[in-house]
């Protein structure tokens, strides 16, 4: 004996809203849209991308009863279960599309995974399953993507446009960012220094991440996450907590971007099973930077000699 579930109800209030929603928002493709005349009501099936699997059958309510159940179909636990074959791209573009997380991503002895609120309150898993499950490779993204900004890891090939950013922020850098960071340099030392970032990051001592423009056009800055323990900066399997930082070319400043890539990380950070708290550690003459972390939510942990660390909790503290 053969059986397999063909589709799931999934009680809406209006077809055309729905539709909407799931083809706009999540990219979802209409399979099927057919009026029954003989029921008055549309046969609306609806699949994620790249699919095989059951569809979606868009129920429209038509009693009050069917009303009551819109959005709660489970009464508040999780509904359905959207699967990718990569969780940290999917999650960024539905942030930027402006879809709601209930709960932060988290990375599981299965995989990856966040909840999510469709239009109606329904609650998804989106969950990328890992058949190996290694920290540094899936709790921590090569490539981001936000509402502005791409984030990926350096590479040499990155060096001529870093070039004339450094030598154009010599000022702006200088008293704040380490100086194998910020000086500027031939281009065959550049290219050696990121190949070294690169390396680091291949190996979970230091994920650097390019602050890009969307089309990888234009360099914005840079924005960091670094495994720690109490004895400082450690590899990814000994750490307990991040550390994160950011630094942004003088011409782009104002604009939030240090906020929304800093925002981004502390997301992957959350997800990283282990870690209790992130640390932004800013120099107390640097308010700009020092600010950043108070717009998050991070509060002032304690002060070391020009140094303020500023902390907040990835997990609740037992």
């Amino acid at each position: 004996m053969k059986q397999s579930i063909v589709h799931v109800a999934l009680v809406v209030r209006d077809y055309d809203e729905a539709i909407r929603f799931y083809t706009e928002k999540l990219h979802f493709t209409v399979v099927e849209d057919a009026y029954q005349p003989e029921q008055d009501k549309r046969w609306v099936l609806i699949a994620p991308p790249g699919s095989d699997g059951p569809a979606l059958l868009l129920a429209r309510a038509s009693t009050a009863e069917q009303k009551r159940v819109i959005g709660n179909q489970t009464g508040g636990r999780v509904f359905l279960f959207l699967g990718t074959d990569d969780f940290w791209r999917d999650y960024n573009t539905m942030i930027s599309a402006g879809i709601a997380f209930v709960r932060a991503p988290k990375v599981e002895s299965y995989g990856t995974v966040a909840v999510f609120e469709d239009l109606y309150g329904n609650l998804w898993d989106l969950v990328e399953r890992s058949p190996v499950h290694s920290l540094s490779s899936r709790a921590v993204p090569a490539t981001l993507r936000t509402a502005r900004m791409l984030l990926r890891s350096w590479n040499a090939a990155d060096a001529p446009a870093l070039a004339p950013i450094l030598e154009a922020n010599v000022a702006h850098l200088g008293p704040w960012i380490p100086a194998h960071v910020a000086t500027p340099a031939p281009l065959p030392a550049l290219v050696e220094r990121l190949t070294g970032f690169a390396a680091d990051f291949a190996a979970g001592r230091a994920f650097r991440y390019a602050l890009l423009s969307p089309d990888e056009s234009q360099v914005l800055g840079e924005a960091d996450l670094f495994p720690r323990a109490t004895t400082g900066r450690v590899p990814l399997g000994a750490a307990d907590h991040v550390e994160l930082g950011y630094w942004l070319d003088a011409a782009v400043t104002g604009r939030g971007l240090a906020t929304e890539a800093t925002r981004a990380l502390f997301d992957v950070a959350t997800a990283m099973p282990g870690m209790s708290h992130a640390e932004i550690r800013c120099d107390r003459e640097n308010g700009r930077s020092a600010a950043l972390p108070q717009r998050l939510g991070f509060h002032l942990a304690s002060e070391e000699a020009e140094l303020q660390i500023w902390r907040k909790q990835l997990t609740e503290p037992e």
